[in-house]
C-alpha cells in the first residue's frame, strides 16, 4: 500500500505503529507541536519517518486540520493515528475528510467530557456514581458524599494528571488551588487539553480494584484483547505505578460484557479503546472510570506483543487505514508481561544513575537524562523510568514485582521501603486464592 500515513504528536507505543506503517510501504508524516525526540528503544523508529510537519497548536482543531490538509494537497492519505486526547478532534476531522471510518467530529467533545459520559451511563443504569461539576464544587459548604471519598479530576482528562483522592472539603480546596495555579510541568499538548475542558469534576469514589480492558471496535463490533491489572502507589492510589498483562481476572466475562454495553451506549464503532474500570470483588459493581478513545498509553503495546508473541501494532495500522485486524488474539499467553514505573525518592534533587536488577528485564526506558535536576517526585508525571519483565505465571509476575523493586537503586542508593517505591498490586487480593 502506498500513500500518506499521518501520525499526530507521537509518543511511546506510537513509534511502534510508525515502524509498522513503514513496513507496510506507507509514507509516514509526523505532525507535531513539540520536538520529536523519543528515548531508547523508540528512537529506532526515527528512520521510518519521511516528513515532519510542525503544528503550531492543537487547541483549535479546525486550524490544525486545515494546515495538515493543505500540506497533504492532492496526495492520497491512507490512514491516521493519534494518541493524545487533544489531537483526537483534529484526527476526527482528517478521517472524515479522507473518507476513513472513525468517531464523528461532533461526538468527540461529548466522548471526552467525563461529566457528560457519566450522565449518559446513569440514564442507562450503567453507573451508580454521583458527580459534581466545577461550578457546583466551588459552592460546596459541606462534604457531599457522607461516608465516601471522592476523586477530583479534570473533566477533560489525560491519564492521571491532576487526579487526586479527597476525603474533606479542605482536600478539595487544596487541590483546586493547585489546578487553578496551573504550575505542574507537563507536555504542552497535555496542558492545553486539560485547561481547555470544563474545569474540574468531583466524582464519588468507586470501591474496588482498578484495571483496564484493552480492545477495539471494527464495523460496530467490540473485540476484547485482554485485561491489564494495576500496580498503584500505596501512599496515593491515584498514582499508577505499573501493570501486568494479561490479567486472568475471575470476573473477566462480566467485565467484557459491561465494556461491550458501554461501547454500544456511546456509539463507538471503529478504532482501539482503553477502558478503565473499578471492579468490586468478589461480586460487587463494575464501574467505568473512563473510556479512552485510543490504544493504551505507556508501554502496554510492548506487553501485549511479548505476552502473545504477536505484533499488534500491525493491526493498529490496519484499523488506522480502515481495514479489519488480521491477528487472532490467543486464548492463552506464552508468558505474562509486567511493566513497572520508577519514582525517585522525594529527597533526591538530581538524577545521576538508575540500576534495575534482573536478567528477566527485557525492556528499559529512562525518561530523564543523567544529570537532570528533579523538580519534584510527587506525582505520576514525575516518574523517571519504566522497565518490563516476563514470568511464567500471573502469580509469579506479581511476586517478581516486589523482588525487583527491592533491588532498584537511584544514584547508587537502594529504594527499598521508600514511600515512592511501596506499591499495591490489586491482583494479589484474589490471585492467591484462585
Amino acid at each position: 500500500m502506498d500513500g500518506l500515513f499521518l501520525v499526530l504528536e507521537p509518543n511511546n507505543h506510537m513509534y511502534m505503529v510508525i515502524e509498522a506503517a513503514h513496513r507496510r510501504g506507507l509514507t509516514v508524516v509526523v505532525c507535531h507541536g513539540q520536538p520529536v525526540a523519543p528515548p531508547a528503544p523508540f528512537d529506532q523508529a526515527l528512520p521510518c519517518i519521511s516528513h515532519y510537519l510542525p503544528v503550531e497548536s492543537w487547541k483549535d482543531e479546525r486550524v490544525a486540520f486545515e494546515a495538515i490538509a493543505a500540506w497533504c494537497g492532492t496526495r492520497p492519505v491512507r490512514g491516521t493515528y493519534a494518541g493524545f486526547e487533544i489531537t483526537l478532534r483534529t484526527e476526527a476531522l482528517l478521517r472524515q475528510h479522507y473518507g476513513l471510518p472513525g468517531n464523528a467530529p461532533e461526538r468527540i467533545d461529548f466522548l471526552l467530557n467525563k461529566a457528560r459520559v457519566r450522565d449518559a451511563l446513569r440514564e442507562a443504569s450503567l453507573t451508580r456514581l454521583r458527580t459534581l461539576e466545577d461550578d457546583e464544587i466551588r459552592k460546596l459548604t459541606a462534604w457531599p458524599f457522607p461516608g465516601r471519598a471522592a476523586f477530583l479530576k479534570p473533566s477533560n482528562g489525560s491519564g492521571s494528571v491532576y487526579v487526586r483522592r479527597c476525603t474533606t472539603l479542605a482536600d478539595v480546596h487544596e487541590h483546586l488551588a493547585e489546578w487553578d495555579g496551573n504550575a505542574r510541568q507537563m507536555r504542552r499538548c497535555v496542558a492545553d487539553h486539560l485547561q481547555g475542558g470544563a474545569g474540574m469534576l468531583l466524582e464519588e469514589e468507586a470501591i474496588g480494584e482498578l484495571l483496564s480492558l484493552e480492545g477495539y471496535c471494527y464495523d460496530g463490533r467490540y473485540v476484547p484483547i485482554g485485561i491489564n491489572d494495576r500496580t498503584v502507589l500505596a501512599r496515593d492510589v491515584a498514582i499508577e505505578m505499573g501493570t501486568t498483562f494479561p490479567c486472568p481476572h475471575p470476573r473477566q466475562g462480566e467485565i467484557i460484557e459491561r465494556v461491550r454495553a458501554i461501547h454500544t451506549l456511546l456509539g463507538l464503532a471503529h478504532g482501539a479503546t482503553h477502558t478503565e474500570l473499578i471492579v468490586d470483588m468478589p461480586s460487587g459493581d463494575i464501574e467505568l472510570v473512563e473510556v479512552n478513545l485510543r490504544f493504551a498509553g505507556g508501554d502496554i503495546l510492548v506487553l501485549v506483543d511479548r505476552a502473545f508473541d504477536i505484533r499488534f501494532e500491525d493491526d493498529l495500522v490496519n484499523l488506522a487505514v480502515g481495514e479489519a485486524p488480521r491477528i487472532e488474539i490467543p486464548e492463552t499467553p506464552v508468558c505474562y508481561a509486567c511493566e513497572q514505573d520508577v519514582l525517585a525518592p522525594a529527597h533526591v534533587r538530581a538524577f545521576e544513575s538508575l540500576e534495575i536488577p534482573g536478567d528477566d528485564v527485557f525492556f528499559r526506558k529512562v525518561f530523564v537524562k543523567l544529570g537532570t535536576a528533579l523538580k519534584a517526585s510527587t506525582f505520576q508525571t514525575d516518574q523517571i523510568a519504566q522497565f518490563a519483565f516476563v514470568a511464567d505465571s500471573y502469580a509469579a509476575a506479581l511476586a517478581r514485582i516486589s523482588a525487583i523493586r527491592a533491588g532498584l537503586a537511584v544514584n547508587g542508593s537502594p529504594l527499598g521501603d521508600d514511600p515512592n517505591n511501596i506499591v499495591i498490586n490489586y491482583g494479589e487480593r484474589w490471585a492467591a486464592s484462585s
